[in-house]
């Protein structure tokens, strides 16, 4: 028997999928298992890569809001459907505060630093992300910029 302890918080978010997946990598294979009992080992490798990334930007969001990383709560990476049917994974993230502190909202289209520009500068500037984590990263294999949505969560 197991059992979960929860509560609801009110609070912004952000969720990033992709518009459309290359076939050659296994984005798909993601492990959404809600307990350990049912997670499957050789999708193990999905998962931590979906939660790296998470933690990357929300690493380089809070440097370039200069806050601190604990402002944002970094989500587990999940699968929807989307309108048309399709399986689509997604990254998301959200403000730690109940009720939001707008930080999640700031990185929406409008703002001065969209996430878009942050996830572009990730991956395409060198010296952003030695600044940011000190290692560089690599792009290959990635999907451009072009191929990726951003969207306010439903509800």
């Amino acid at each position: 028997m197991s059992a979960w302890l929860a509560s609801m918080k009110i609070t912004n978010s952000l969720q990033i999928s992709p518009i459309r997946l290359n076939p050659n990598l296994r984005l798909l294979d993601m492990d959404v298992g809600l307990s350990m009992g049912r997670r499957d080992p050789s999708r193990t490798s999905v998962r931590a890569a979906a939660i790296s990334a998470t933690e990357i930007l929300v690493q380089r969001a809070a440097l370039d809001l200069d806050i601190a990383p604990e402002e944002f709560d970094a989500l587990a990476p999940n699968i929807m459907v989307s309108s048309s049917g399709e399986r689509l994974p997604y990254l998301q993230i959200s403000d730690a505060l109940p009720n939001g502190s707008g930080f999640c909202r700031h990185l929406l289209g409008d703002s001065t630093i969209p996430v878009s520009d942050l996830i572009r500068s990730i991956l395409d500037d060198a010296e952003a992300a030695n600044t940011a984590s000190a290692t560089r990263l690599s792009t290959s294999g990635v999907p451009s910029m072009a191929a990726w949505r951003f969207r306010k969560p439903s509800g």
